[in-house]
């Protein structure tokens, strides 16, 4: 819990106990999500208040993930070394 925040174990009992509570429920809701696809299983359970409708897929393209995508294609079976990776560096 406290790696969550950031913060060391005295100064979160430091907090209220409501405010520790909320936390606790924030970070324990928080794991509850697919690491996929971001939702909570409750939010397609009719029987938790869900729908199973509740999101719907859309495509969306990302400028800036496409040019990294091409630029590691570009870099694909080039003799390039260890640790080199791609980045995005604004222009001014």
């Amino acid at each position: 819990m406290c790696r969550a925040y950031q913060i060391p174990h005295s100064t979160f009992l430091g907090w209220s106990h409501d405010d520790r509570s909320k936390a606790i429920w924030q970070y324990v809701r928080e794991k509850q999500r697919c690491r996929g696809c971001g939702t909570r299983p409750d939010e397609w359970q009719t029987d938790h208040g869900g729908h199973q409708h509740a999101y719907r897929p859309v495509v969306d393209r990302c400028r800036g993930c496409e040019l990294l995508e091409t630029e590691r294609e570009q870099l694909a079976g080039k003799p390039t070394g260890s640790g080199v990776f791609v980045r995005l560096e604004r222009r001014d």
